[in-house]
């Protein structure tokens, strides 16, 4: 499961930082 979860945070990031103006907010 961990595993699973740490793929699913990956994804999640790649999809953040896609998003110009959601990447601010964590930069």
């Amino acid at each position: 499961a961990a595993g699973s979860i740490k793929e699913a945070r990956d994804i999640l990031i790649k999809g953040i930082q896609r998003l110009p103006h959601c990447k601010l907010l964590y930069e």
